[in-house]
């Protein structure tokens, strides 16, 4: 009987069984460590990349390209035109390129007309057009760019951590429109930030210098 252990068959037995023991060790312990990732990935929200939360500084230089073309632009139908206000429309899907920006000039000799041109985010096109002031935004003094510190998409996350995103989870979002310009108080230049919805809207007014809120309405 002890020769039988001997032999080569039962040493084949022995190394077949501790293989087998490893690789189902191996087997139930990837098992495990699927079901446990399946249920972090079930749980763990999916936190999806908008302007709301995307780095803001990544458009920085999109909009200094945009407004250095605006102003050739301008400056190609009359060099007197000057900077008077910007205002930028998203939609409700808050995609990162689904902004509109539009640019308005002004000039003195001019009371009846604005010229404007407006870009697309997401192909970078442009249309211009003289808008007359009585029938959009008026006659604003131009702006004095130094007090211009940030771009749009800050405006908007600024706006968002003092109560729009807590509005946009309580009311049904059709669009935000951006508009920069100066205005009360004391002609500060500021971002005038309206949340439009179904039933009413939210805006929140904020000094482009110092990124401070200004205003809630």
């Amino acid at each position: 009987m002890g020769d039988f252990f001997k032999r080569p068959i039962f040493i084949i037995i022995v190394i077949v069984a501790i293989v087998g023991a490893l690789v189902w060790s191996y087997v139930a312990k990837t098992i495990q460590s699927n079901k446990q990732k399946q249920a972090q990935t079930e749980t763990t929200p999916v936190t999806i990349t908008d302007l709301t939360n995307v780095d803001p500084t990544l458009y920085d230089e999109p909009v200094k390209s945009e407004f250095a073309t605006a102003r050739a632009k301008a400056e190609e139908v009359d060099p007197k035109y000057q900077l008077a206000s910007i205002s930028v429309e998203i939609p409700a899907s808050l995609g990162l390129k689904s902004a509109n920006s539009r640019y308005i000039f002004v000039k003195d000799k001019d009371t009846v007309n604005n010229w404007t041109i407006t870009f697309a985010a997401d192909t970078g096109n442009f249309i211009r057009a003289l808008i007359p002031k009585d029938d959009y935004i008026g006659n604003p003094p131009a702006i004095d760019t130094k007090l211009w510190k940030f771009n749009y998409v800050t405006a908007l996350q600024i706006t968002e951590k003092d109560g729009g995103k807590t509005w946009r989870e309580n009311n049904e979002l059709r669009g935000i429109t951006l508009t920069l310009k100066h205005g009360d108080p004391n002609n500060w230049l500021s971002w005038s930030v309206n949340y439009q919805g179904s039933s009413g809207g939210f805006v929140r007014k904020i000094d482009a210098n110092s990124g401070k809120i200004i205003e809630n309405q």
